[in-house]
């Protein structure tokens, strides 16, 4: 059986080097061959999958906002990526897996409005250790997805200061997995999505980095996504 293709976009790794970092290369390549995507490529459809990385925050011109005060730059690569090719992918029904600021970037796509700045959101110390839980989302009675890991939740890491709250995330999504809003006091939205899947496109976000992490849910979700 030949080995799965997983595609992801090249960005600038230093001052002279464009390509990936080797933390996404060794998590893609537990399920599949990685292959850089260069911005110039035209879509391809015979990838099993794209994942989106995680990155600097999303060009708020992706979802109609001024830029928050808080709001850093953005990657030129990751957001012509977004943009112009993103689009041609779901088109051709290859599945996406988003990490952090991929998950951001697809929620503004199918019209989320995207919270700029999270004032109280627990934080990493490092990079691979784990900084808050993450719950199950019981949307009318219904859980998501079906037992996949704990009912009650498991710990993530995090290192990301934008997202989506629930009552903004946009109506072709489905949330899975919730955290507490510490700012909830200033939104007035008790929970952070952490991650989503579209209710009809093969399309799965998370908002931590599993890439250090290699959690129990993100394995699941992409091996479904492969299938």
């Amino acid at each position: 059986m030949s080995k799965k293709i997983i595609g992801i976009p090249g960005w600038s790794t230093g001052d002279g080097s464009f390509g990936c970092t080797k933390t996404y290369l060794e998590f893609i390549s537990s399920f599949g061959t990685p292959r850089i995507l260069t911005p110039d490529e035209d879509v391809d459809e015979s990838l099993d999958m794209i994942l989106l990385p995680g990155g600097l925050d999303a060009n708020p011109n992706l979802y109609n906002q001024a830029p928050g005060f808080y709001t850093s730059s953005t990657d030129v690569f990751k957001n012509h990526f977004m943009q112009e090719k993103v689009p041609g992918y779901i088109n051709s029904g290859v599945s996406i897996f988003g990490i952090c600021l991929g998950m951001q970037q697809l929620a503004t796509l199918f019209n989320s409005k995207l919270t700029q700045n999270f004032l109280f959101h627990e934080q990493s110390k490092g990079r691979w250790e784990t900084a808050h839980e993450v719950y199950f989302s019981e949307i009318e009675g219904k859980l998501l997805p079906d037992k996949i890991v704990n009912h009650n939740g498991f710990k993530v890491n995090s290192h990301h200061h934008q997202g989506v709250t629930l009552n903004n995330l946009g109506p072709e999504l489905e949330p899975l997995l919730l955290a507490h809003n510490r700012d909830s006091f200033m939104t007035g939205d008790s929970h952070i999505v952490e991650a989503f899947t579209h209710v009809t496109l093969p399309i799965v976000a998370v908002q931590w980095h599993p890439e250090e992490l290699y959690d129990p849910f993100s394995m699941k979700m992409i091996k479904r996504l492969l299938e």
